[in-house]
């Protein structure tokens, strides 16, 4: 499964960070380094176990942490409607 960013969603990159806004609620998240990193990945229209791999890649990580946490990161931006899975 991929992830697409709605239209109403636009993001930029900040030093290591991204800042999300979400014209549909007015609202923004900031994302710290490994949240970027996700983020990154979705961008790139990578799936869960792909972005799981870019995180263990950048960071101290092994991969069931990463793939869990990936795959909870991922719902919580779903449920923000953030992205949309395909």
């Amino acid at each position: 499964m991929t992830y697409i960013i709605p239209a109403s969603v636009h993001y930029n990159q900040v030093n290591e960070e991204v800042v999300i806004m979400d014209e549909a609620s007015d609202g923004y998240l900031a994302l710290n380094e490994v949240g970027a990193t996700i983020w990154e990945a979705i961008v790139d229209g990578l799936d869960a176990p792909a972005i799981a791999s870019r995180v263990v890649e950048r960071f101290e990580v092994d991969d069931h942490t990463a793939s869990t946490d990936v795959a909870e990161f991922l719902d919580v931006l779903v449920g923000r409607g953030l992205v949309a899975a395909t």
